[in-house]
């Protein structure tokens, strides 16, 4: 006898985002899930228990909405958590891998997180102002965030072309704060700044290839040896910056003698 077995499909619909967030909601689907609640005391309870040999484990944990300033995490891995509205204002997270963080609006002001790991993240409207993240890896949507006074000095932003299967994954700064930001020798290739505020930031050395800087207010910024190759550049503000004379790639920029007065 012949026995017919019917078998079912399961299809998962995640509607159309930028590739970031998309990458971020498969990851919940597949990560595990603490159900017990957090608290301050239970983070450094964790945090205590942890060493170099056996860094602390907060991979896809739930702390919205929680105060932990000035929380040493360094080394932490804390790849898919979620961090909406929390408080981690002047937290040491160095070298913390942060990747699919889901953490709109979460304060990081003052924040030490050079050399972290900030993969598919979604932190937008976040507060990173004055924090540090010199030589931190960045791709995600930072559309809004305040990176006033940040240091993003190396920081590597550059398009991940290896990570393409979901869409372009860049770096994405649209209408974010940057006024006043160190970003001496960022790899920001390809990122998108679109209307961005970085009157007075330092790009000398800073690789903005093929990045699009569309409405970006560039106001008295240094682009001292700075690599606009490819850019877009439409409507964005190039008023009283320095070094002008010094930018590379400029031939290759539409528009760039009217919108940088050559």
């Amino acid at each position: 006898m012949t026995r017919k077995f019917q078998s079912t499909v399961v299809r998962v619909y995640v509607p159309y985002k930028p590739a970031f967030i998309a990458a971020a909601l498969m990851s919940s689907l597949t990560a595990p899930a603490w159900t017990a609640e957090w608290d301050r005391a239970r983070v450094d309870k964790v945090l205590a228990a942890s060493s170099q040999e056996s860094p602390a484990d907060l991979i896809n944990q739930n702390l919205t909405d929680l105060n932990l300033s000035g929380v040493d995490f360094s080394g932490a891995n804390m790849r898919s958590i979620t961090l909406n509205g929390s408080n981690l204002a002047d937290a040491d997270l160095s070298g913390v891998t942060l990747d699919l963080a889901i953490a709109p609006g979460v304060n990081l002001a003052g924040a030490d997180m050079h050399a972290a790991s900030l993969f598919s993240v979604v932190m937008t409207g976040a507060n990173l102002s004055n924090a540090k993240l010199m030589g931190a890896r960045i791709i995600g949507d930072l559309n809004e965030a305040n990176l006033q006074g940040a240091d993003l000095s190396n920081a590597e932003a550059a398009v991940d072309m290896r990570n393409q299967s979901m869409g372009l994954m860049n770096a994405r700064f649209d209408q974010a704060n940057l006024n006043n930001a160190n970003l001496s020798g960022a790899d920001l290739g390809r990122a998108s700044l679109r209307f961005a505020d970085l009157i007075g930031a330092n790009l000398r050395g800073a690789n903005l290839t093929g990045a699009d800087v569309s409405g970006a207010d560039f106001t008295g910024a240094d682009l001292t040896n700075a690599n606009l190759s490819g850019a877009t550049v439409i409507s964005a503000t190039f008023t009283d910056i320095e070094g002008r004379d010094t930018i590379k790639g400029l031939k290759s920029v539409e528009g760039i003698d009217e919108a940088i007065g050559l």
